[in-house]
């Protein structure tokens, strides 16, 4: 039995981001000649590298909160059930993809629940679990009015 990483799952976060990064990265045609570049281009590309890159972060960001209500599904599931192996799987997976978007408080109350689901203190648990669920909440509205903003 051959298991595939989940980066090369399409339909994925990680199989998104990884190609994502794949076209951002790797776009065809990325060595034409291996001329040295003269030394007035360098400024330029650094700035276009770094808008390329707040405009990369922007798009995963956006698909990761599209994600968030299947998210906040399945740990609601686990909590649910009281699995809290589900639950860290859950909590491992979404704390990876939060940090890399820069979404600081649900980072910080997802390693919040990490930490309570280590413990496994029940009143811990609950507390970043509760704490967890109104972020997400929030995440969720602010991305409704988004689209209601962009779609007048």
């Amino acid at each position: 039995m051959t298991t595939t990483h989940r980066a090369d799952r399409p339909g994925t976060f990680a199989g998104r981001l990884l190609e994502r990064i794949r076209q951002v990265i790797l776009p065809p045609g990325i060595f034409p000649s291996r001329r040295p570049r003269p030394a007035s281009g360098v400024a330029d590309d650094d700035l276009k590298l770094q808008s390329l890159g707040q405009q990369f972060r922007r798009e995963l960001q956006a698909r990761l909160l599209e994600e968030i209500p299947g998210y906040r599904r399945e740990i609601a599931s686990a909590h649910e059930q009281s699995d809290s192996a589900a639950m860290r799987n859950v909590v491992h997976r979404l704390l990876g993809a939060a940090v890399y978007c820069d979404l600081d408080t649900l980072v910080d109350d997802l390693r919040d629940l990490q930490l309570a689901l280590r413990s496994q203190d029940r009143f811990t648990i609950e507390v970043g679990y509760s704490r967890l669920v109104v972020t997400m909440d929030a995440l969720m509205a602010r991305c409704k009015v988004q689209a209601r903003v962009t779609a007048e």
